[in-house]
């Protein structure tokens, strides 16, 4: 039938649905179903098999005569040009994953082999702009776009805080590589992460700030009487990480030689550690049990309603402990730089400062050398007796 507006009009339904061939554009079908809708149709020669195949182009009311033999004629010289079926490289296309399938399937994988995640998915989230996108068609140019929104949106993320966010987006699709989910990683190697300036951000209290801080904890613990001053001096005092912290038992204190046994399971790096406890740590702790569990043998330091049993976060507490204090740009973690900090400047070598700090490598603990001046003055002073 050479097909005409008029005439795609009179065509009548039948029993049975049926085909109708286009006289100019032999490809193109116009299907005429028993309820009466017609939709467009092309038929085509599968470039392998050779098989009849048929696609399915648009209900008939949608594109004009002229607009439907053009798109039949288009779709068949692709078919001839390229050898490759369209129907099938169309279902490959709706099958791979955007980014935010993907990360929905990293996230139960972290859960399982990771001891906390809380703060990846936070991470993860910060890129939902970019989970409509297929996975593997993420280019550096969308990096690039988000970089700046963040920036833009979040002025006080530091350019350390969105390499670490980037780094894991492209950890993550190298997993999804790895377990099937997509083919490449179109991220690998092809994005740029910004200029850091030092070797990370090292704040430590001062002495002033010290002193507000201890005052503001006392007043607080007259009033509160709960966890957070133990929390806190064991922290200043250790260098625990917060993670950690939070899910220490009270059979890894060992009362007799004074120490603190923090189990591969609890720790970021996987591997058990012994540390030592000075007079103030050992006294915040001894003071802690009396007051919550004098006679606890085990169980965690720190109950909470967390799904295991321990507390979960202090950032509340913590936040107006330091409102009361007038301390401003100190985070709990900065307790950690502050331990480190005050035993490089009270001349501690470094490679001791490592293993208080159970960094694994060298490179994390060298952030704090500059701070010993007069201890590597010292050193070098002792060459002088050779020229006397």
């Amino acid at each position: 039938m050479n097909f005409t507006e008029t005439g795609i009009s009179k065509m009548k339904a039948k029993k049975m649905r049926y085909d109708t061939p286009d006289d100019k554009i032999p490809s193109l079908y116009l299907r005429i179903e028993p309820s009466g809708v017609k939709t467009w149709y092309v038929y085509y020669r599968h470039p392998v098999t050779h098989c009849r195949v048929r696609k399915k182009i648009a209900p008939q009311e949608q594109l004009t005569v002229a607009q439907a033999r053009e798109y039949a004629k288009n779709f068949v010289a692709t078919v001839i040009l390229t050898k490759e079926d369209p129907v099938q490289a169309e279902k490959k296309m709706r099958s791979r994953l955007t980014l935010e399938e993907v990360v929905n399937k990293y996230i139960p994988w972290m859960k399982l082999h990771r001891k906390s995640i809380r703060q990846s998915v936070t991470m993860l989230k910060s890129f939902e702009p970019l989970f409509p996108t297929i996975a593997e068609d993420l280019s550096p140019a969308d990096i690039t776009r988000w970089k700046q929104t963040l920036t833009l949106l979040k002025p006080e993320i530091s350019p350390k805080t969105i390499n670490r966010r980037v780094a894991l987006l492209k950890g993550m699709l190298s997993w999804a590589v790895r377990e099937g989910h997509i083919n490449t990683n179109p991220l690998r190697g092809t994005v740029e992460m910004l200029k850091e300036g030092d070797n990370g951000r090292v704040r430590y209290l001062t002495p002033e700030e010290r002193e507000k801080l201890l005052q503001a904890l006392e007043k607080r613990d007259s009033e509160e009487k709960d966890y957070l001053r133990c929390a806190v001096l064991l922290s200043l005092n250790s260098g625990i990480r917060k993670g950690t912290l939070l899910k220490l038992r009270w059979e890894y204190v060992d009362w007799n030689n004074k120490t603190l046994t923090l189990p591969a399971q609890i720790m970021k790096g996987g591997k058990t550690k012994i540390v030592p406890l000075n007079p103030i740590a050992l006294e915040a702790l001894i003071d802690w049990r009396n007051r919550s569990a004098p006679q606890a043998a085990e169980g965690y330091v720190f109950p909470g309603d967390t799904r295991d049993g321990h507390l979960g976060d202090v950032k509340n507490p913590w936040k107006t402990l330091l409102k009361r204090a007038g301390i401003g740009g100190f985070r709990w973690h900065d307790m950690r730089h502050d331990f480190g900090s005050q035993l490089a400047m009270q001349g501690v070598d470094i490679l001791v400062i490592k293993e208080l700090m159970c960094h694994e490598s060298l490179k994390m603990t060298l952030v704090y050398s500059h701070l010993a001046p007069q201890h590597l003055e010292k050193a070098v002073a002792k060459l002088s007796s050779l020229y006397s």
